[in-house]
C-alpha cells in the first residue's frame, strides 16, 4: 500500500457536496478526512498529526469553511508547513487579504464551474499534484505496460505499422493511443478493437480516432 494520503480539509456543513466527492477519491487514491466523530480533547491533536504526515492537503474552500476555525486553522497549518495544496473551491467566495495572500500562489481547482462532480472528477484525476497518493500505482503500471504489449503484438501479427504511443488513464476507461502512420488506414487500425478484446478477455472496448489528433484511441474499461 502507498503510505503516502491526501489529507482533506473541508466544513462539515459541506458534506453533502464533498462527501460523495471524497468517496470517488477514494478508489483512486489513498485519503484521510475527519468524518466528523470527535473522541474528546486529544481529536485536534490527532488531526494535527494526519495533517503534518499527510503528503497532500486539498482544501474543499467555501462560506461554511471560511466561517469553520477548524478549517482555516487547518489551511493555516497546511501553509507553515510547507505542504504542498490543492485548494477546490466549492463556490465563489471572498478571501480575506491573509487568505488570499496565502492561497493565491496555490493550484486551485473551481468545483462550480464544472457541470457535474463526474465532469469534476475526471479533471481531478489528472491533476498531476496528486500523482505520489494514487492507490496502487505501481500495479497498475504493470498492466497497462501489459496490455501496451499485446496490442502492439496484435498490429504485428496483422503487419500494420503501428504501436502504442501514450496511455490515459482516466476515471472509469484507461485510452491506449496510436498513432495512424503513412499507408495505415484508420478504419484497419479501428477494426483490430475485436481481436483486442478477445485477448484481453474484455468487452466493451471503443476505438475511434481522437479529436483533433492524427492518432486513434482504444478505450478499454477500468477495472474498478
Amino acid at each position: 500500500m502507498n503510505n503516502k494520503y491526501i489529507f482533506v480539509s473541508y466544513a462539515h456543513k459541506d458534506s453533502d457536496k464533498v462527501i460523495p466527492i471524497i468517496q470517488k477519491m477514494m478508489k483512486s487514491f489513498e485519503v484521510w478526512y475527519d468524518n466528523g466523530i470527535e473522541v474528546g480533547s486529544e481529536w485536534p491533536e490527532y488531526i494535527a498529526e494526519k495533517l503534518k504526515g499527510s503528503d497532500i492537503v486539498v482544501a474543499f474552500v467555501s462560506q461554511n469553511a471560511l466561517a469553520s476555525q477548524n478549517c482555516t486553522r487547518e489551511i493555516h497549518y497546511s501553509v507553515s508547513l510547507n505542504k504542498k495544496m490543492l485548494v477546490v473551491y466549492l463556490e465563489q467566495v471572498t478571501l480575506s487579504a491573509g487568505l488570499e495572500m496565502q492561497l493565491g500562489v496555490v493550484q486551485a481547482m473551481n468545483y462550480y464551474s464544472y457541470a457535474g462532480l463526474q465532469a469534476f472528477y475526471e479533471k481531478l484525476l489528472g491533476v498531476r499534484l496528486l500523482e505520489n497518493c494514487k492507490k496502487g500505482e505501481n500495479n497498475i503500471a504493470e498492466i497497462e505496460k501489459a496490455r501496451k504489449a499485446i496490442i502492439d503484438n496484435i498490429f504485428r501479427q496483422w503487419g500494420m505499422d503501428a504501436e502504442v504511443s501514450s496511455i490515459v488513464r482516466f476515471s472509469t476507461m484507461t485510452r491506449y493511443e496510436v498513432p495512424v502512420k503513412q499507408g495505415v488506414l484508420i478504419r484497419s487500425l479501428c477494426n483490430r478493437r475485436r481481436q483486442i478484446e478477445e485477448a484481453l478477455g474484455i468487452v466493451g472496448i471503443q476505438a475511434s480516432l481522437i479529436p483533433n489528433t492524427t492518432s486513434v484511441g482504444f478505450e478499454i474499461p477500468n477495472d474498478d
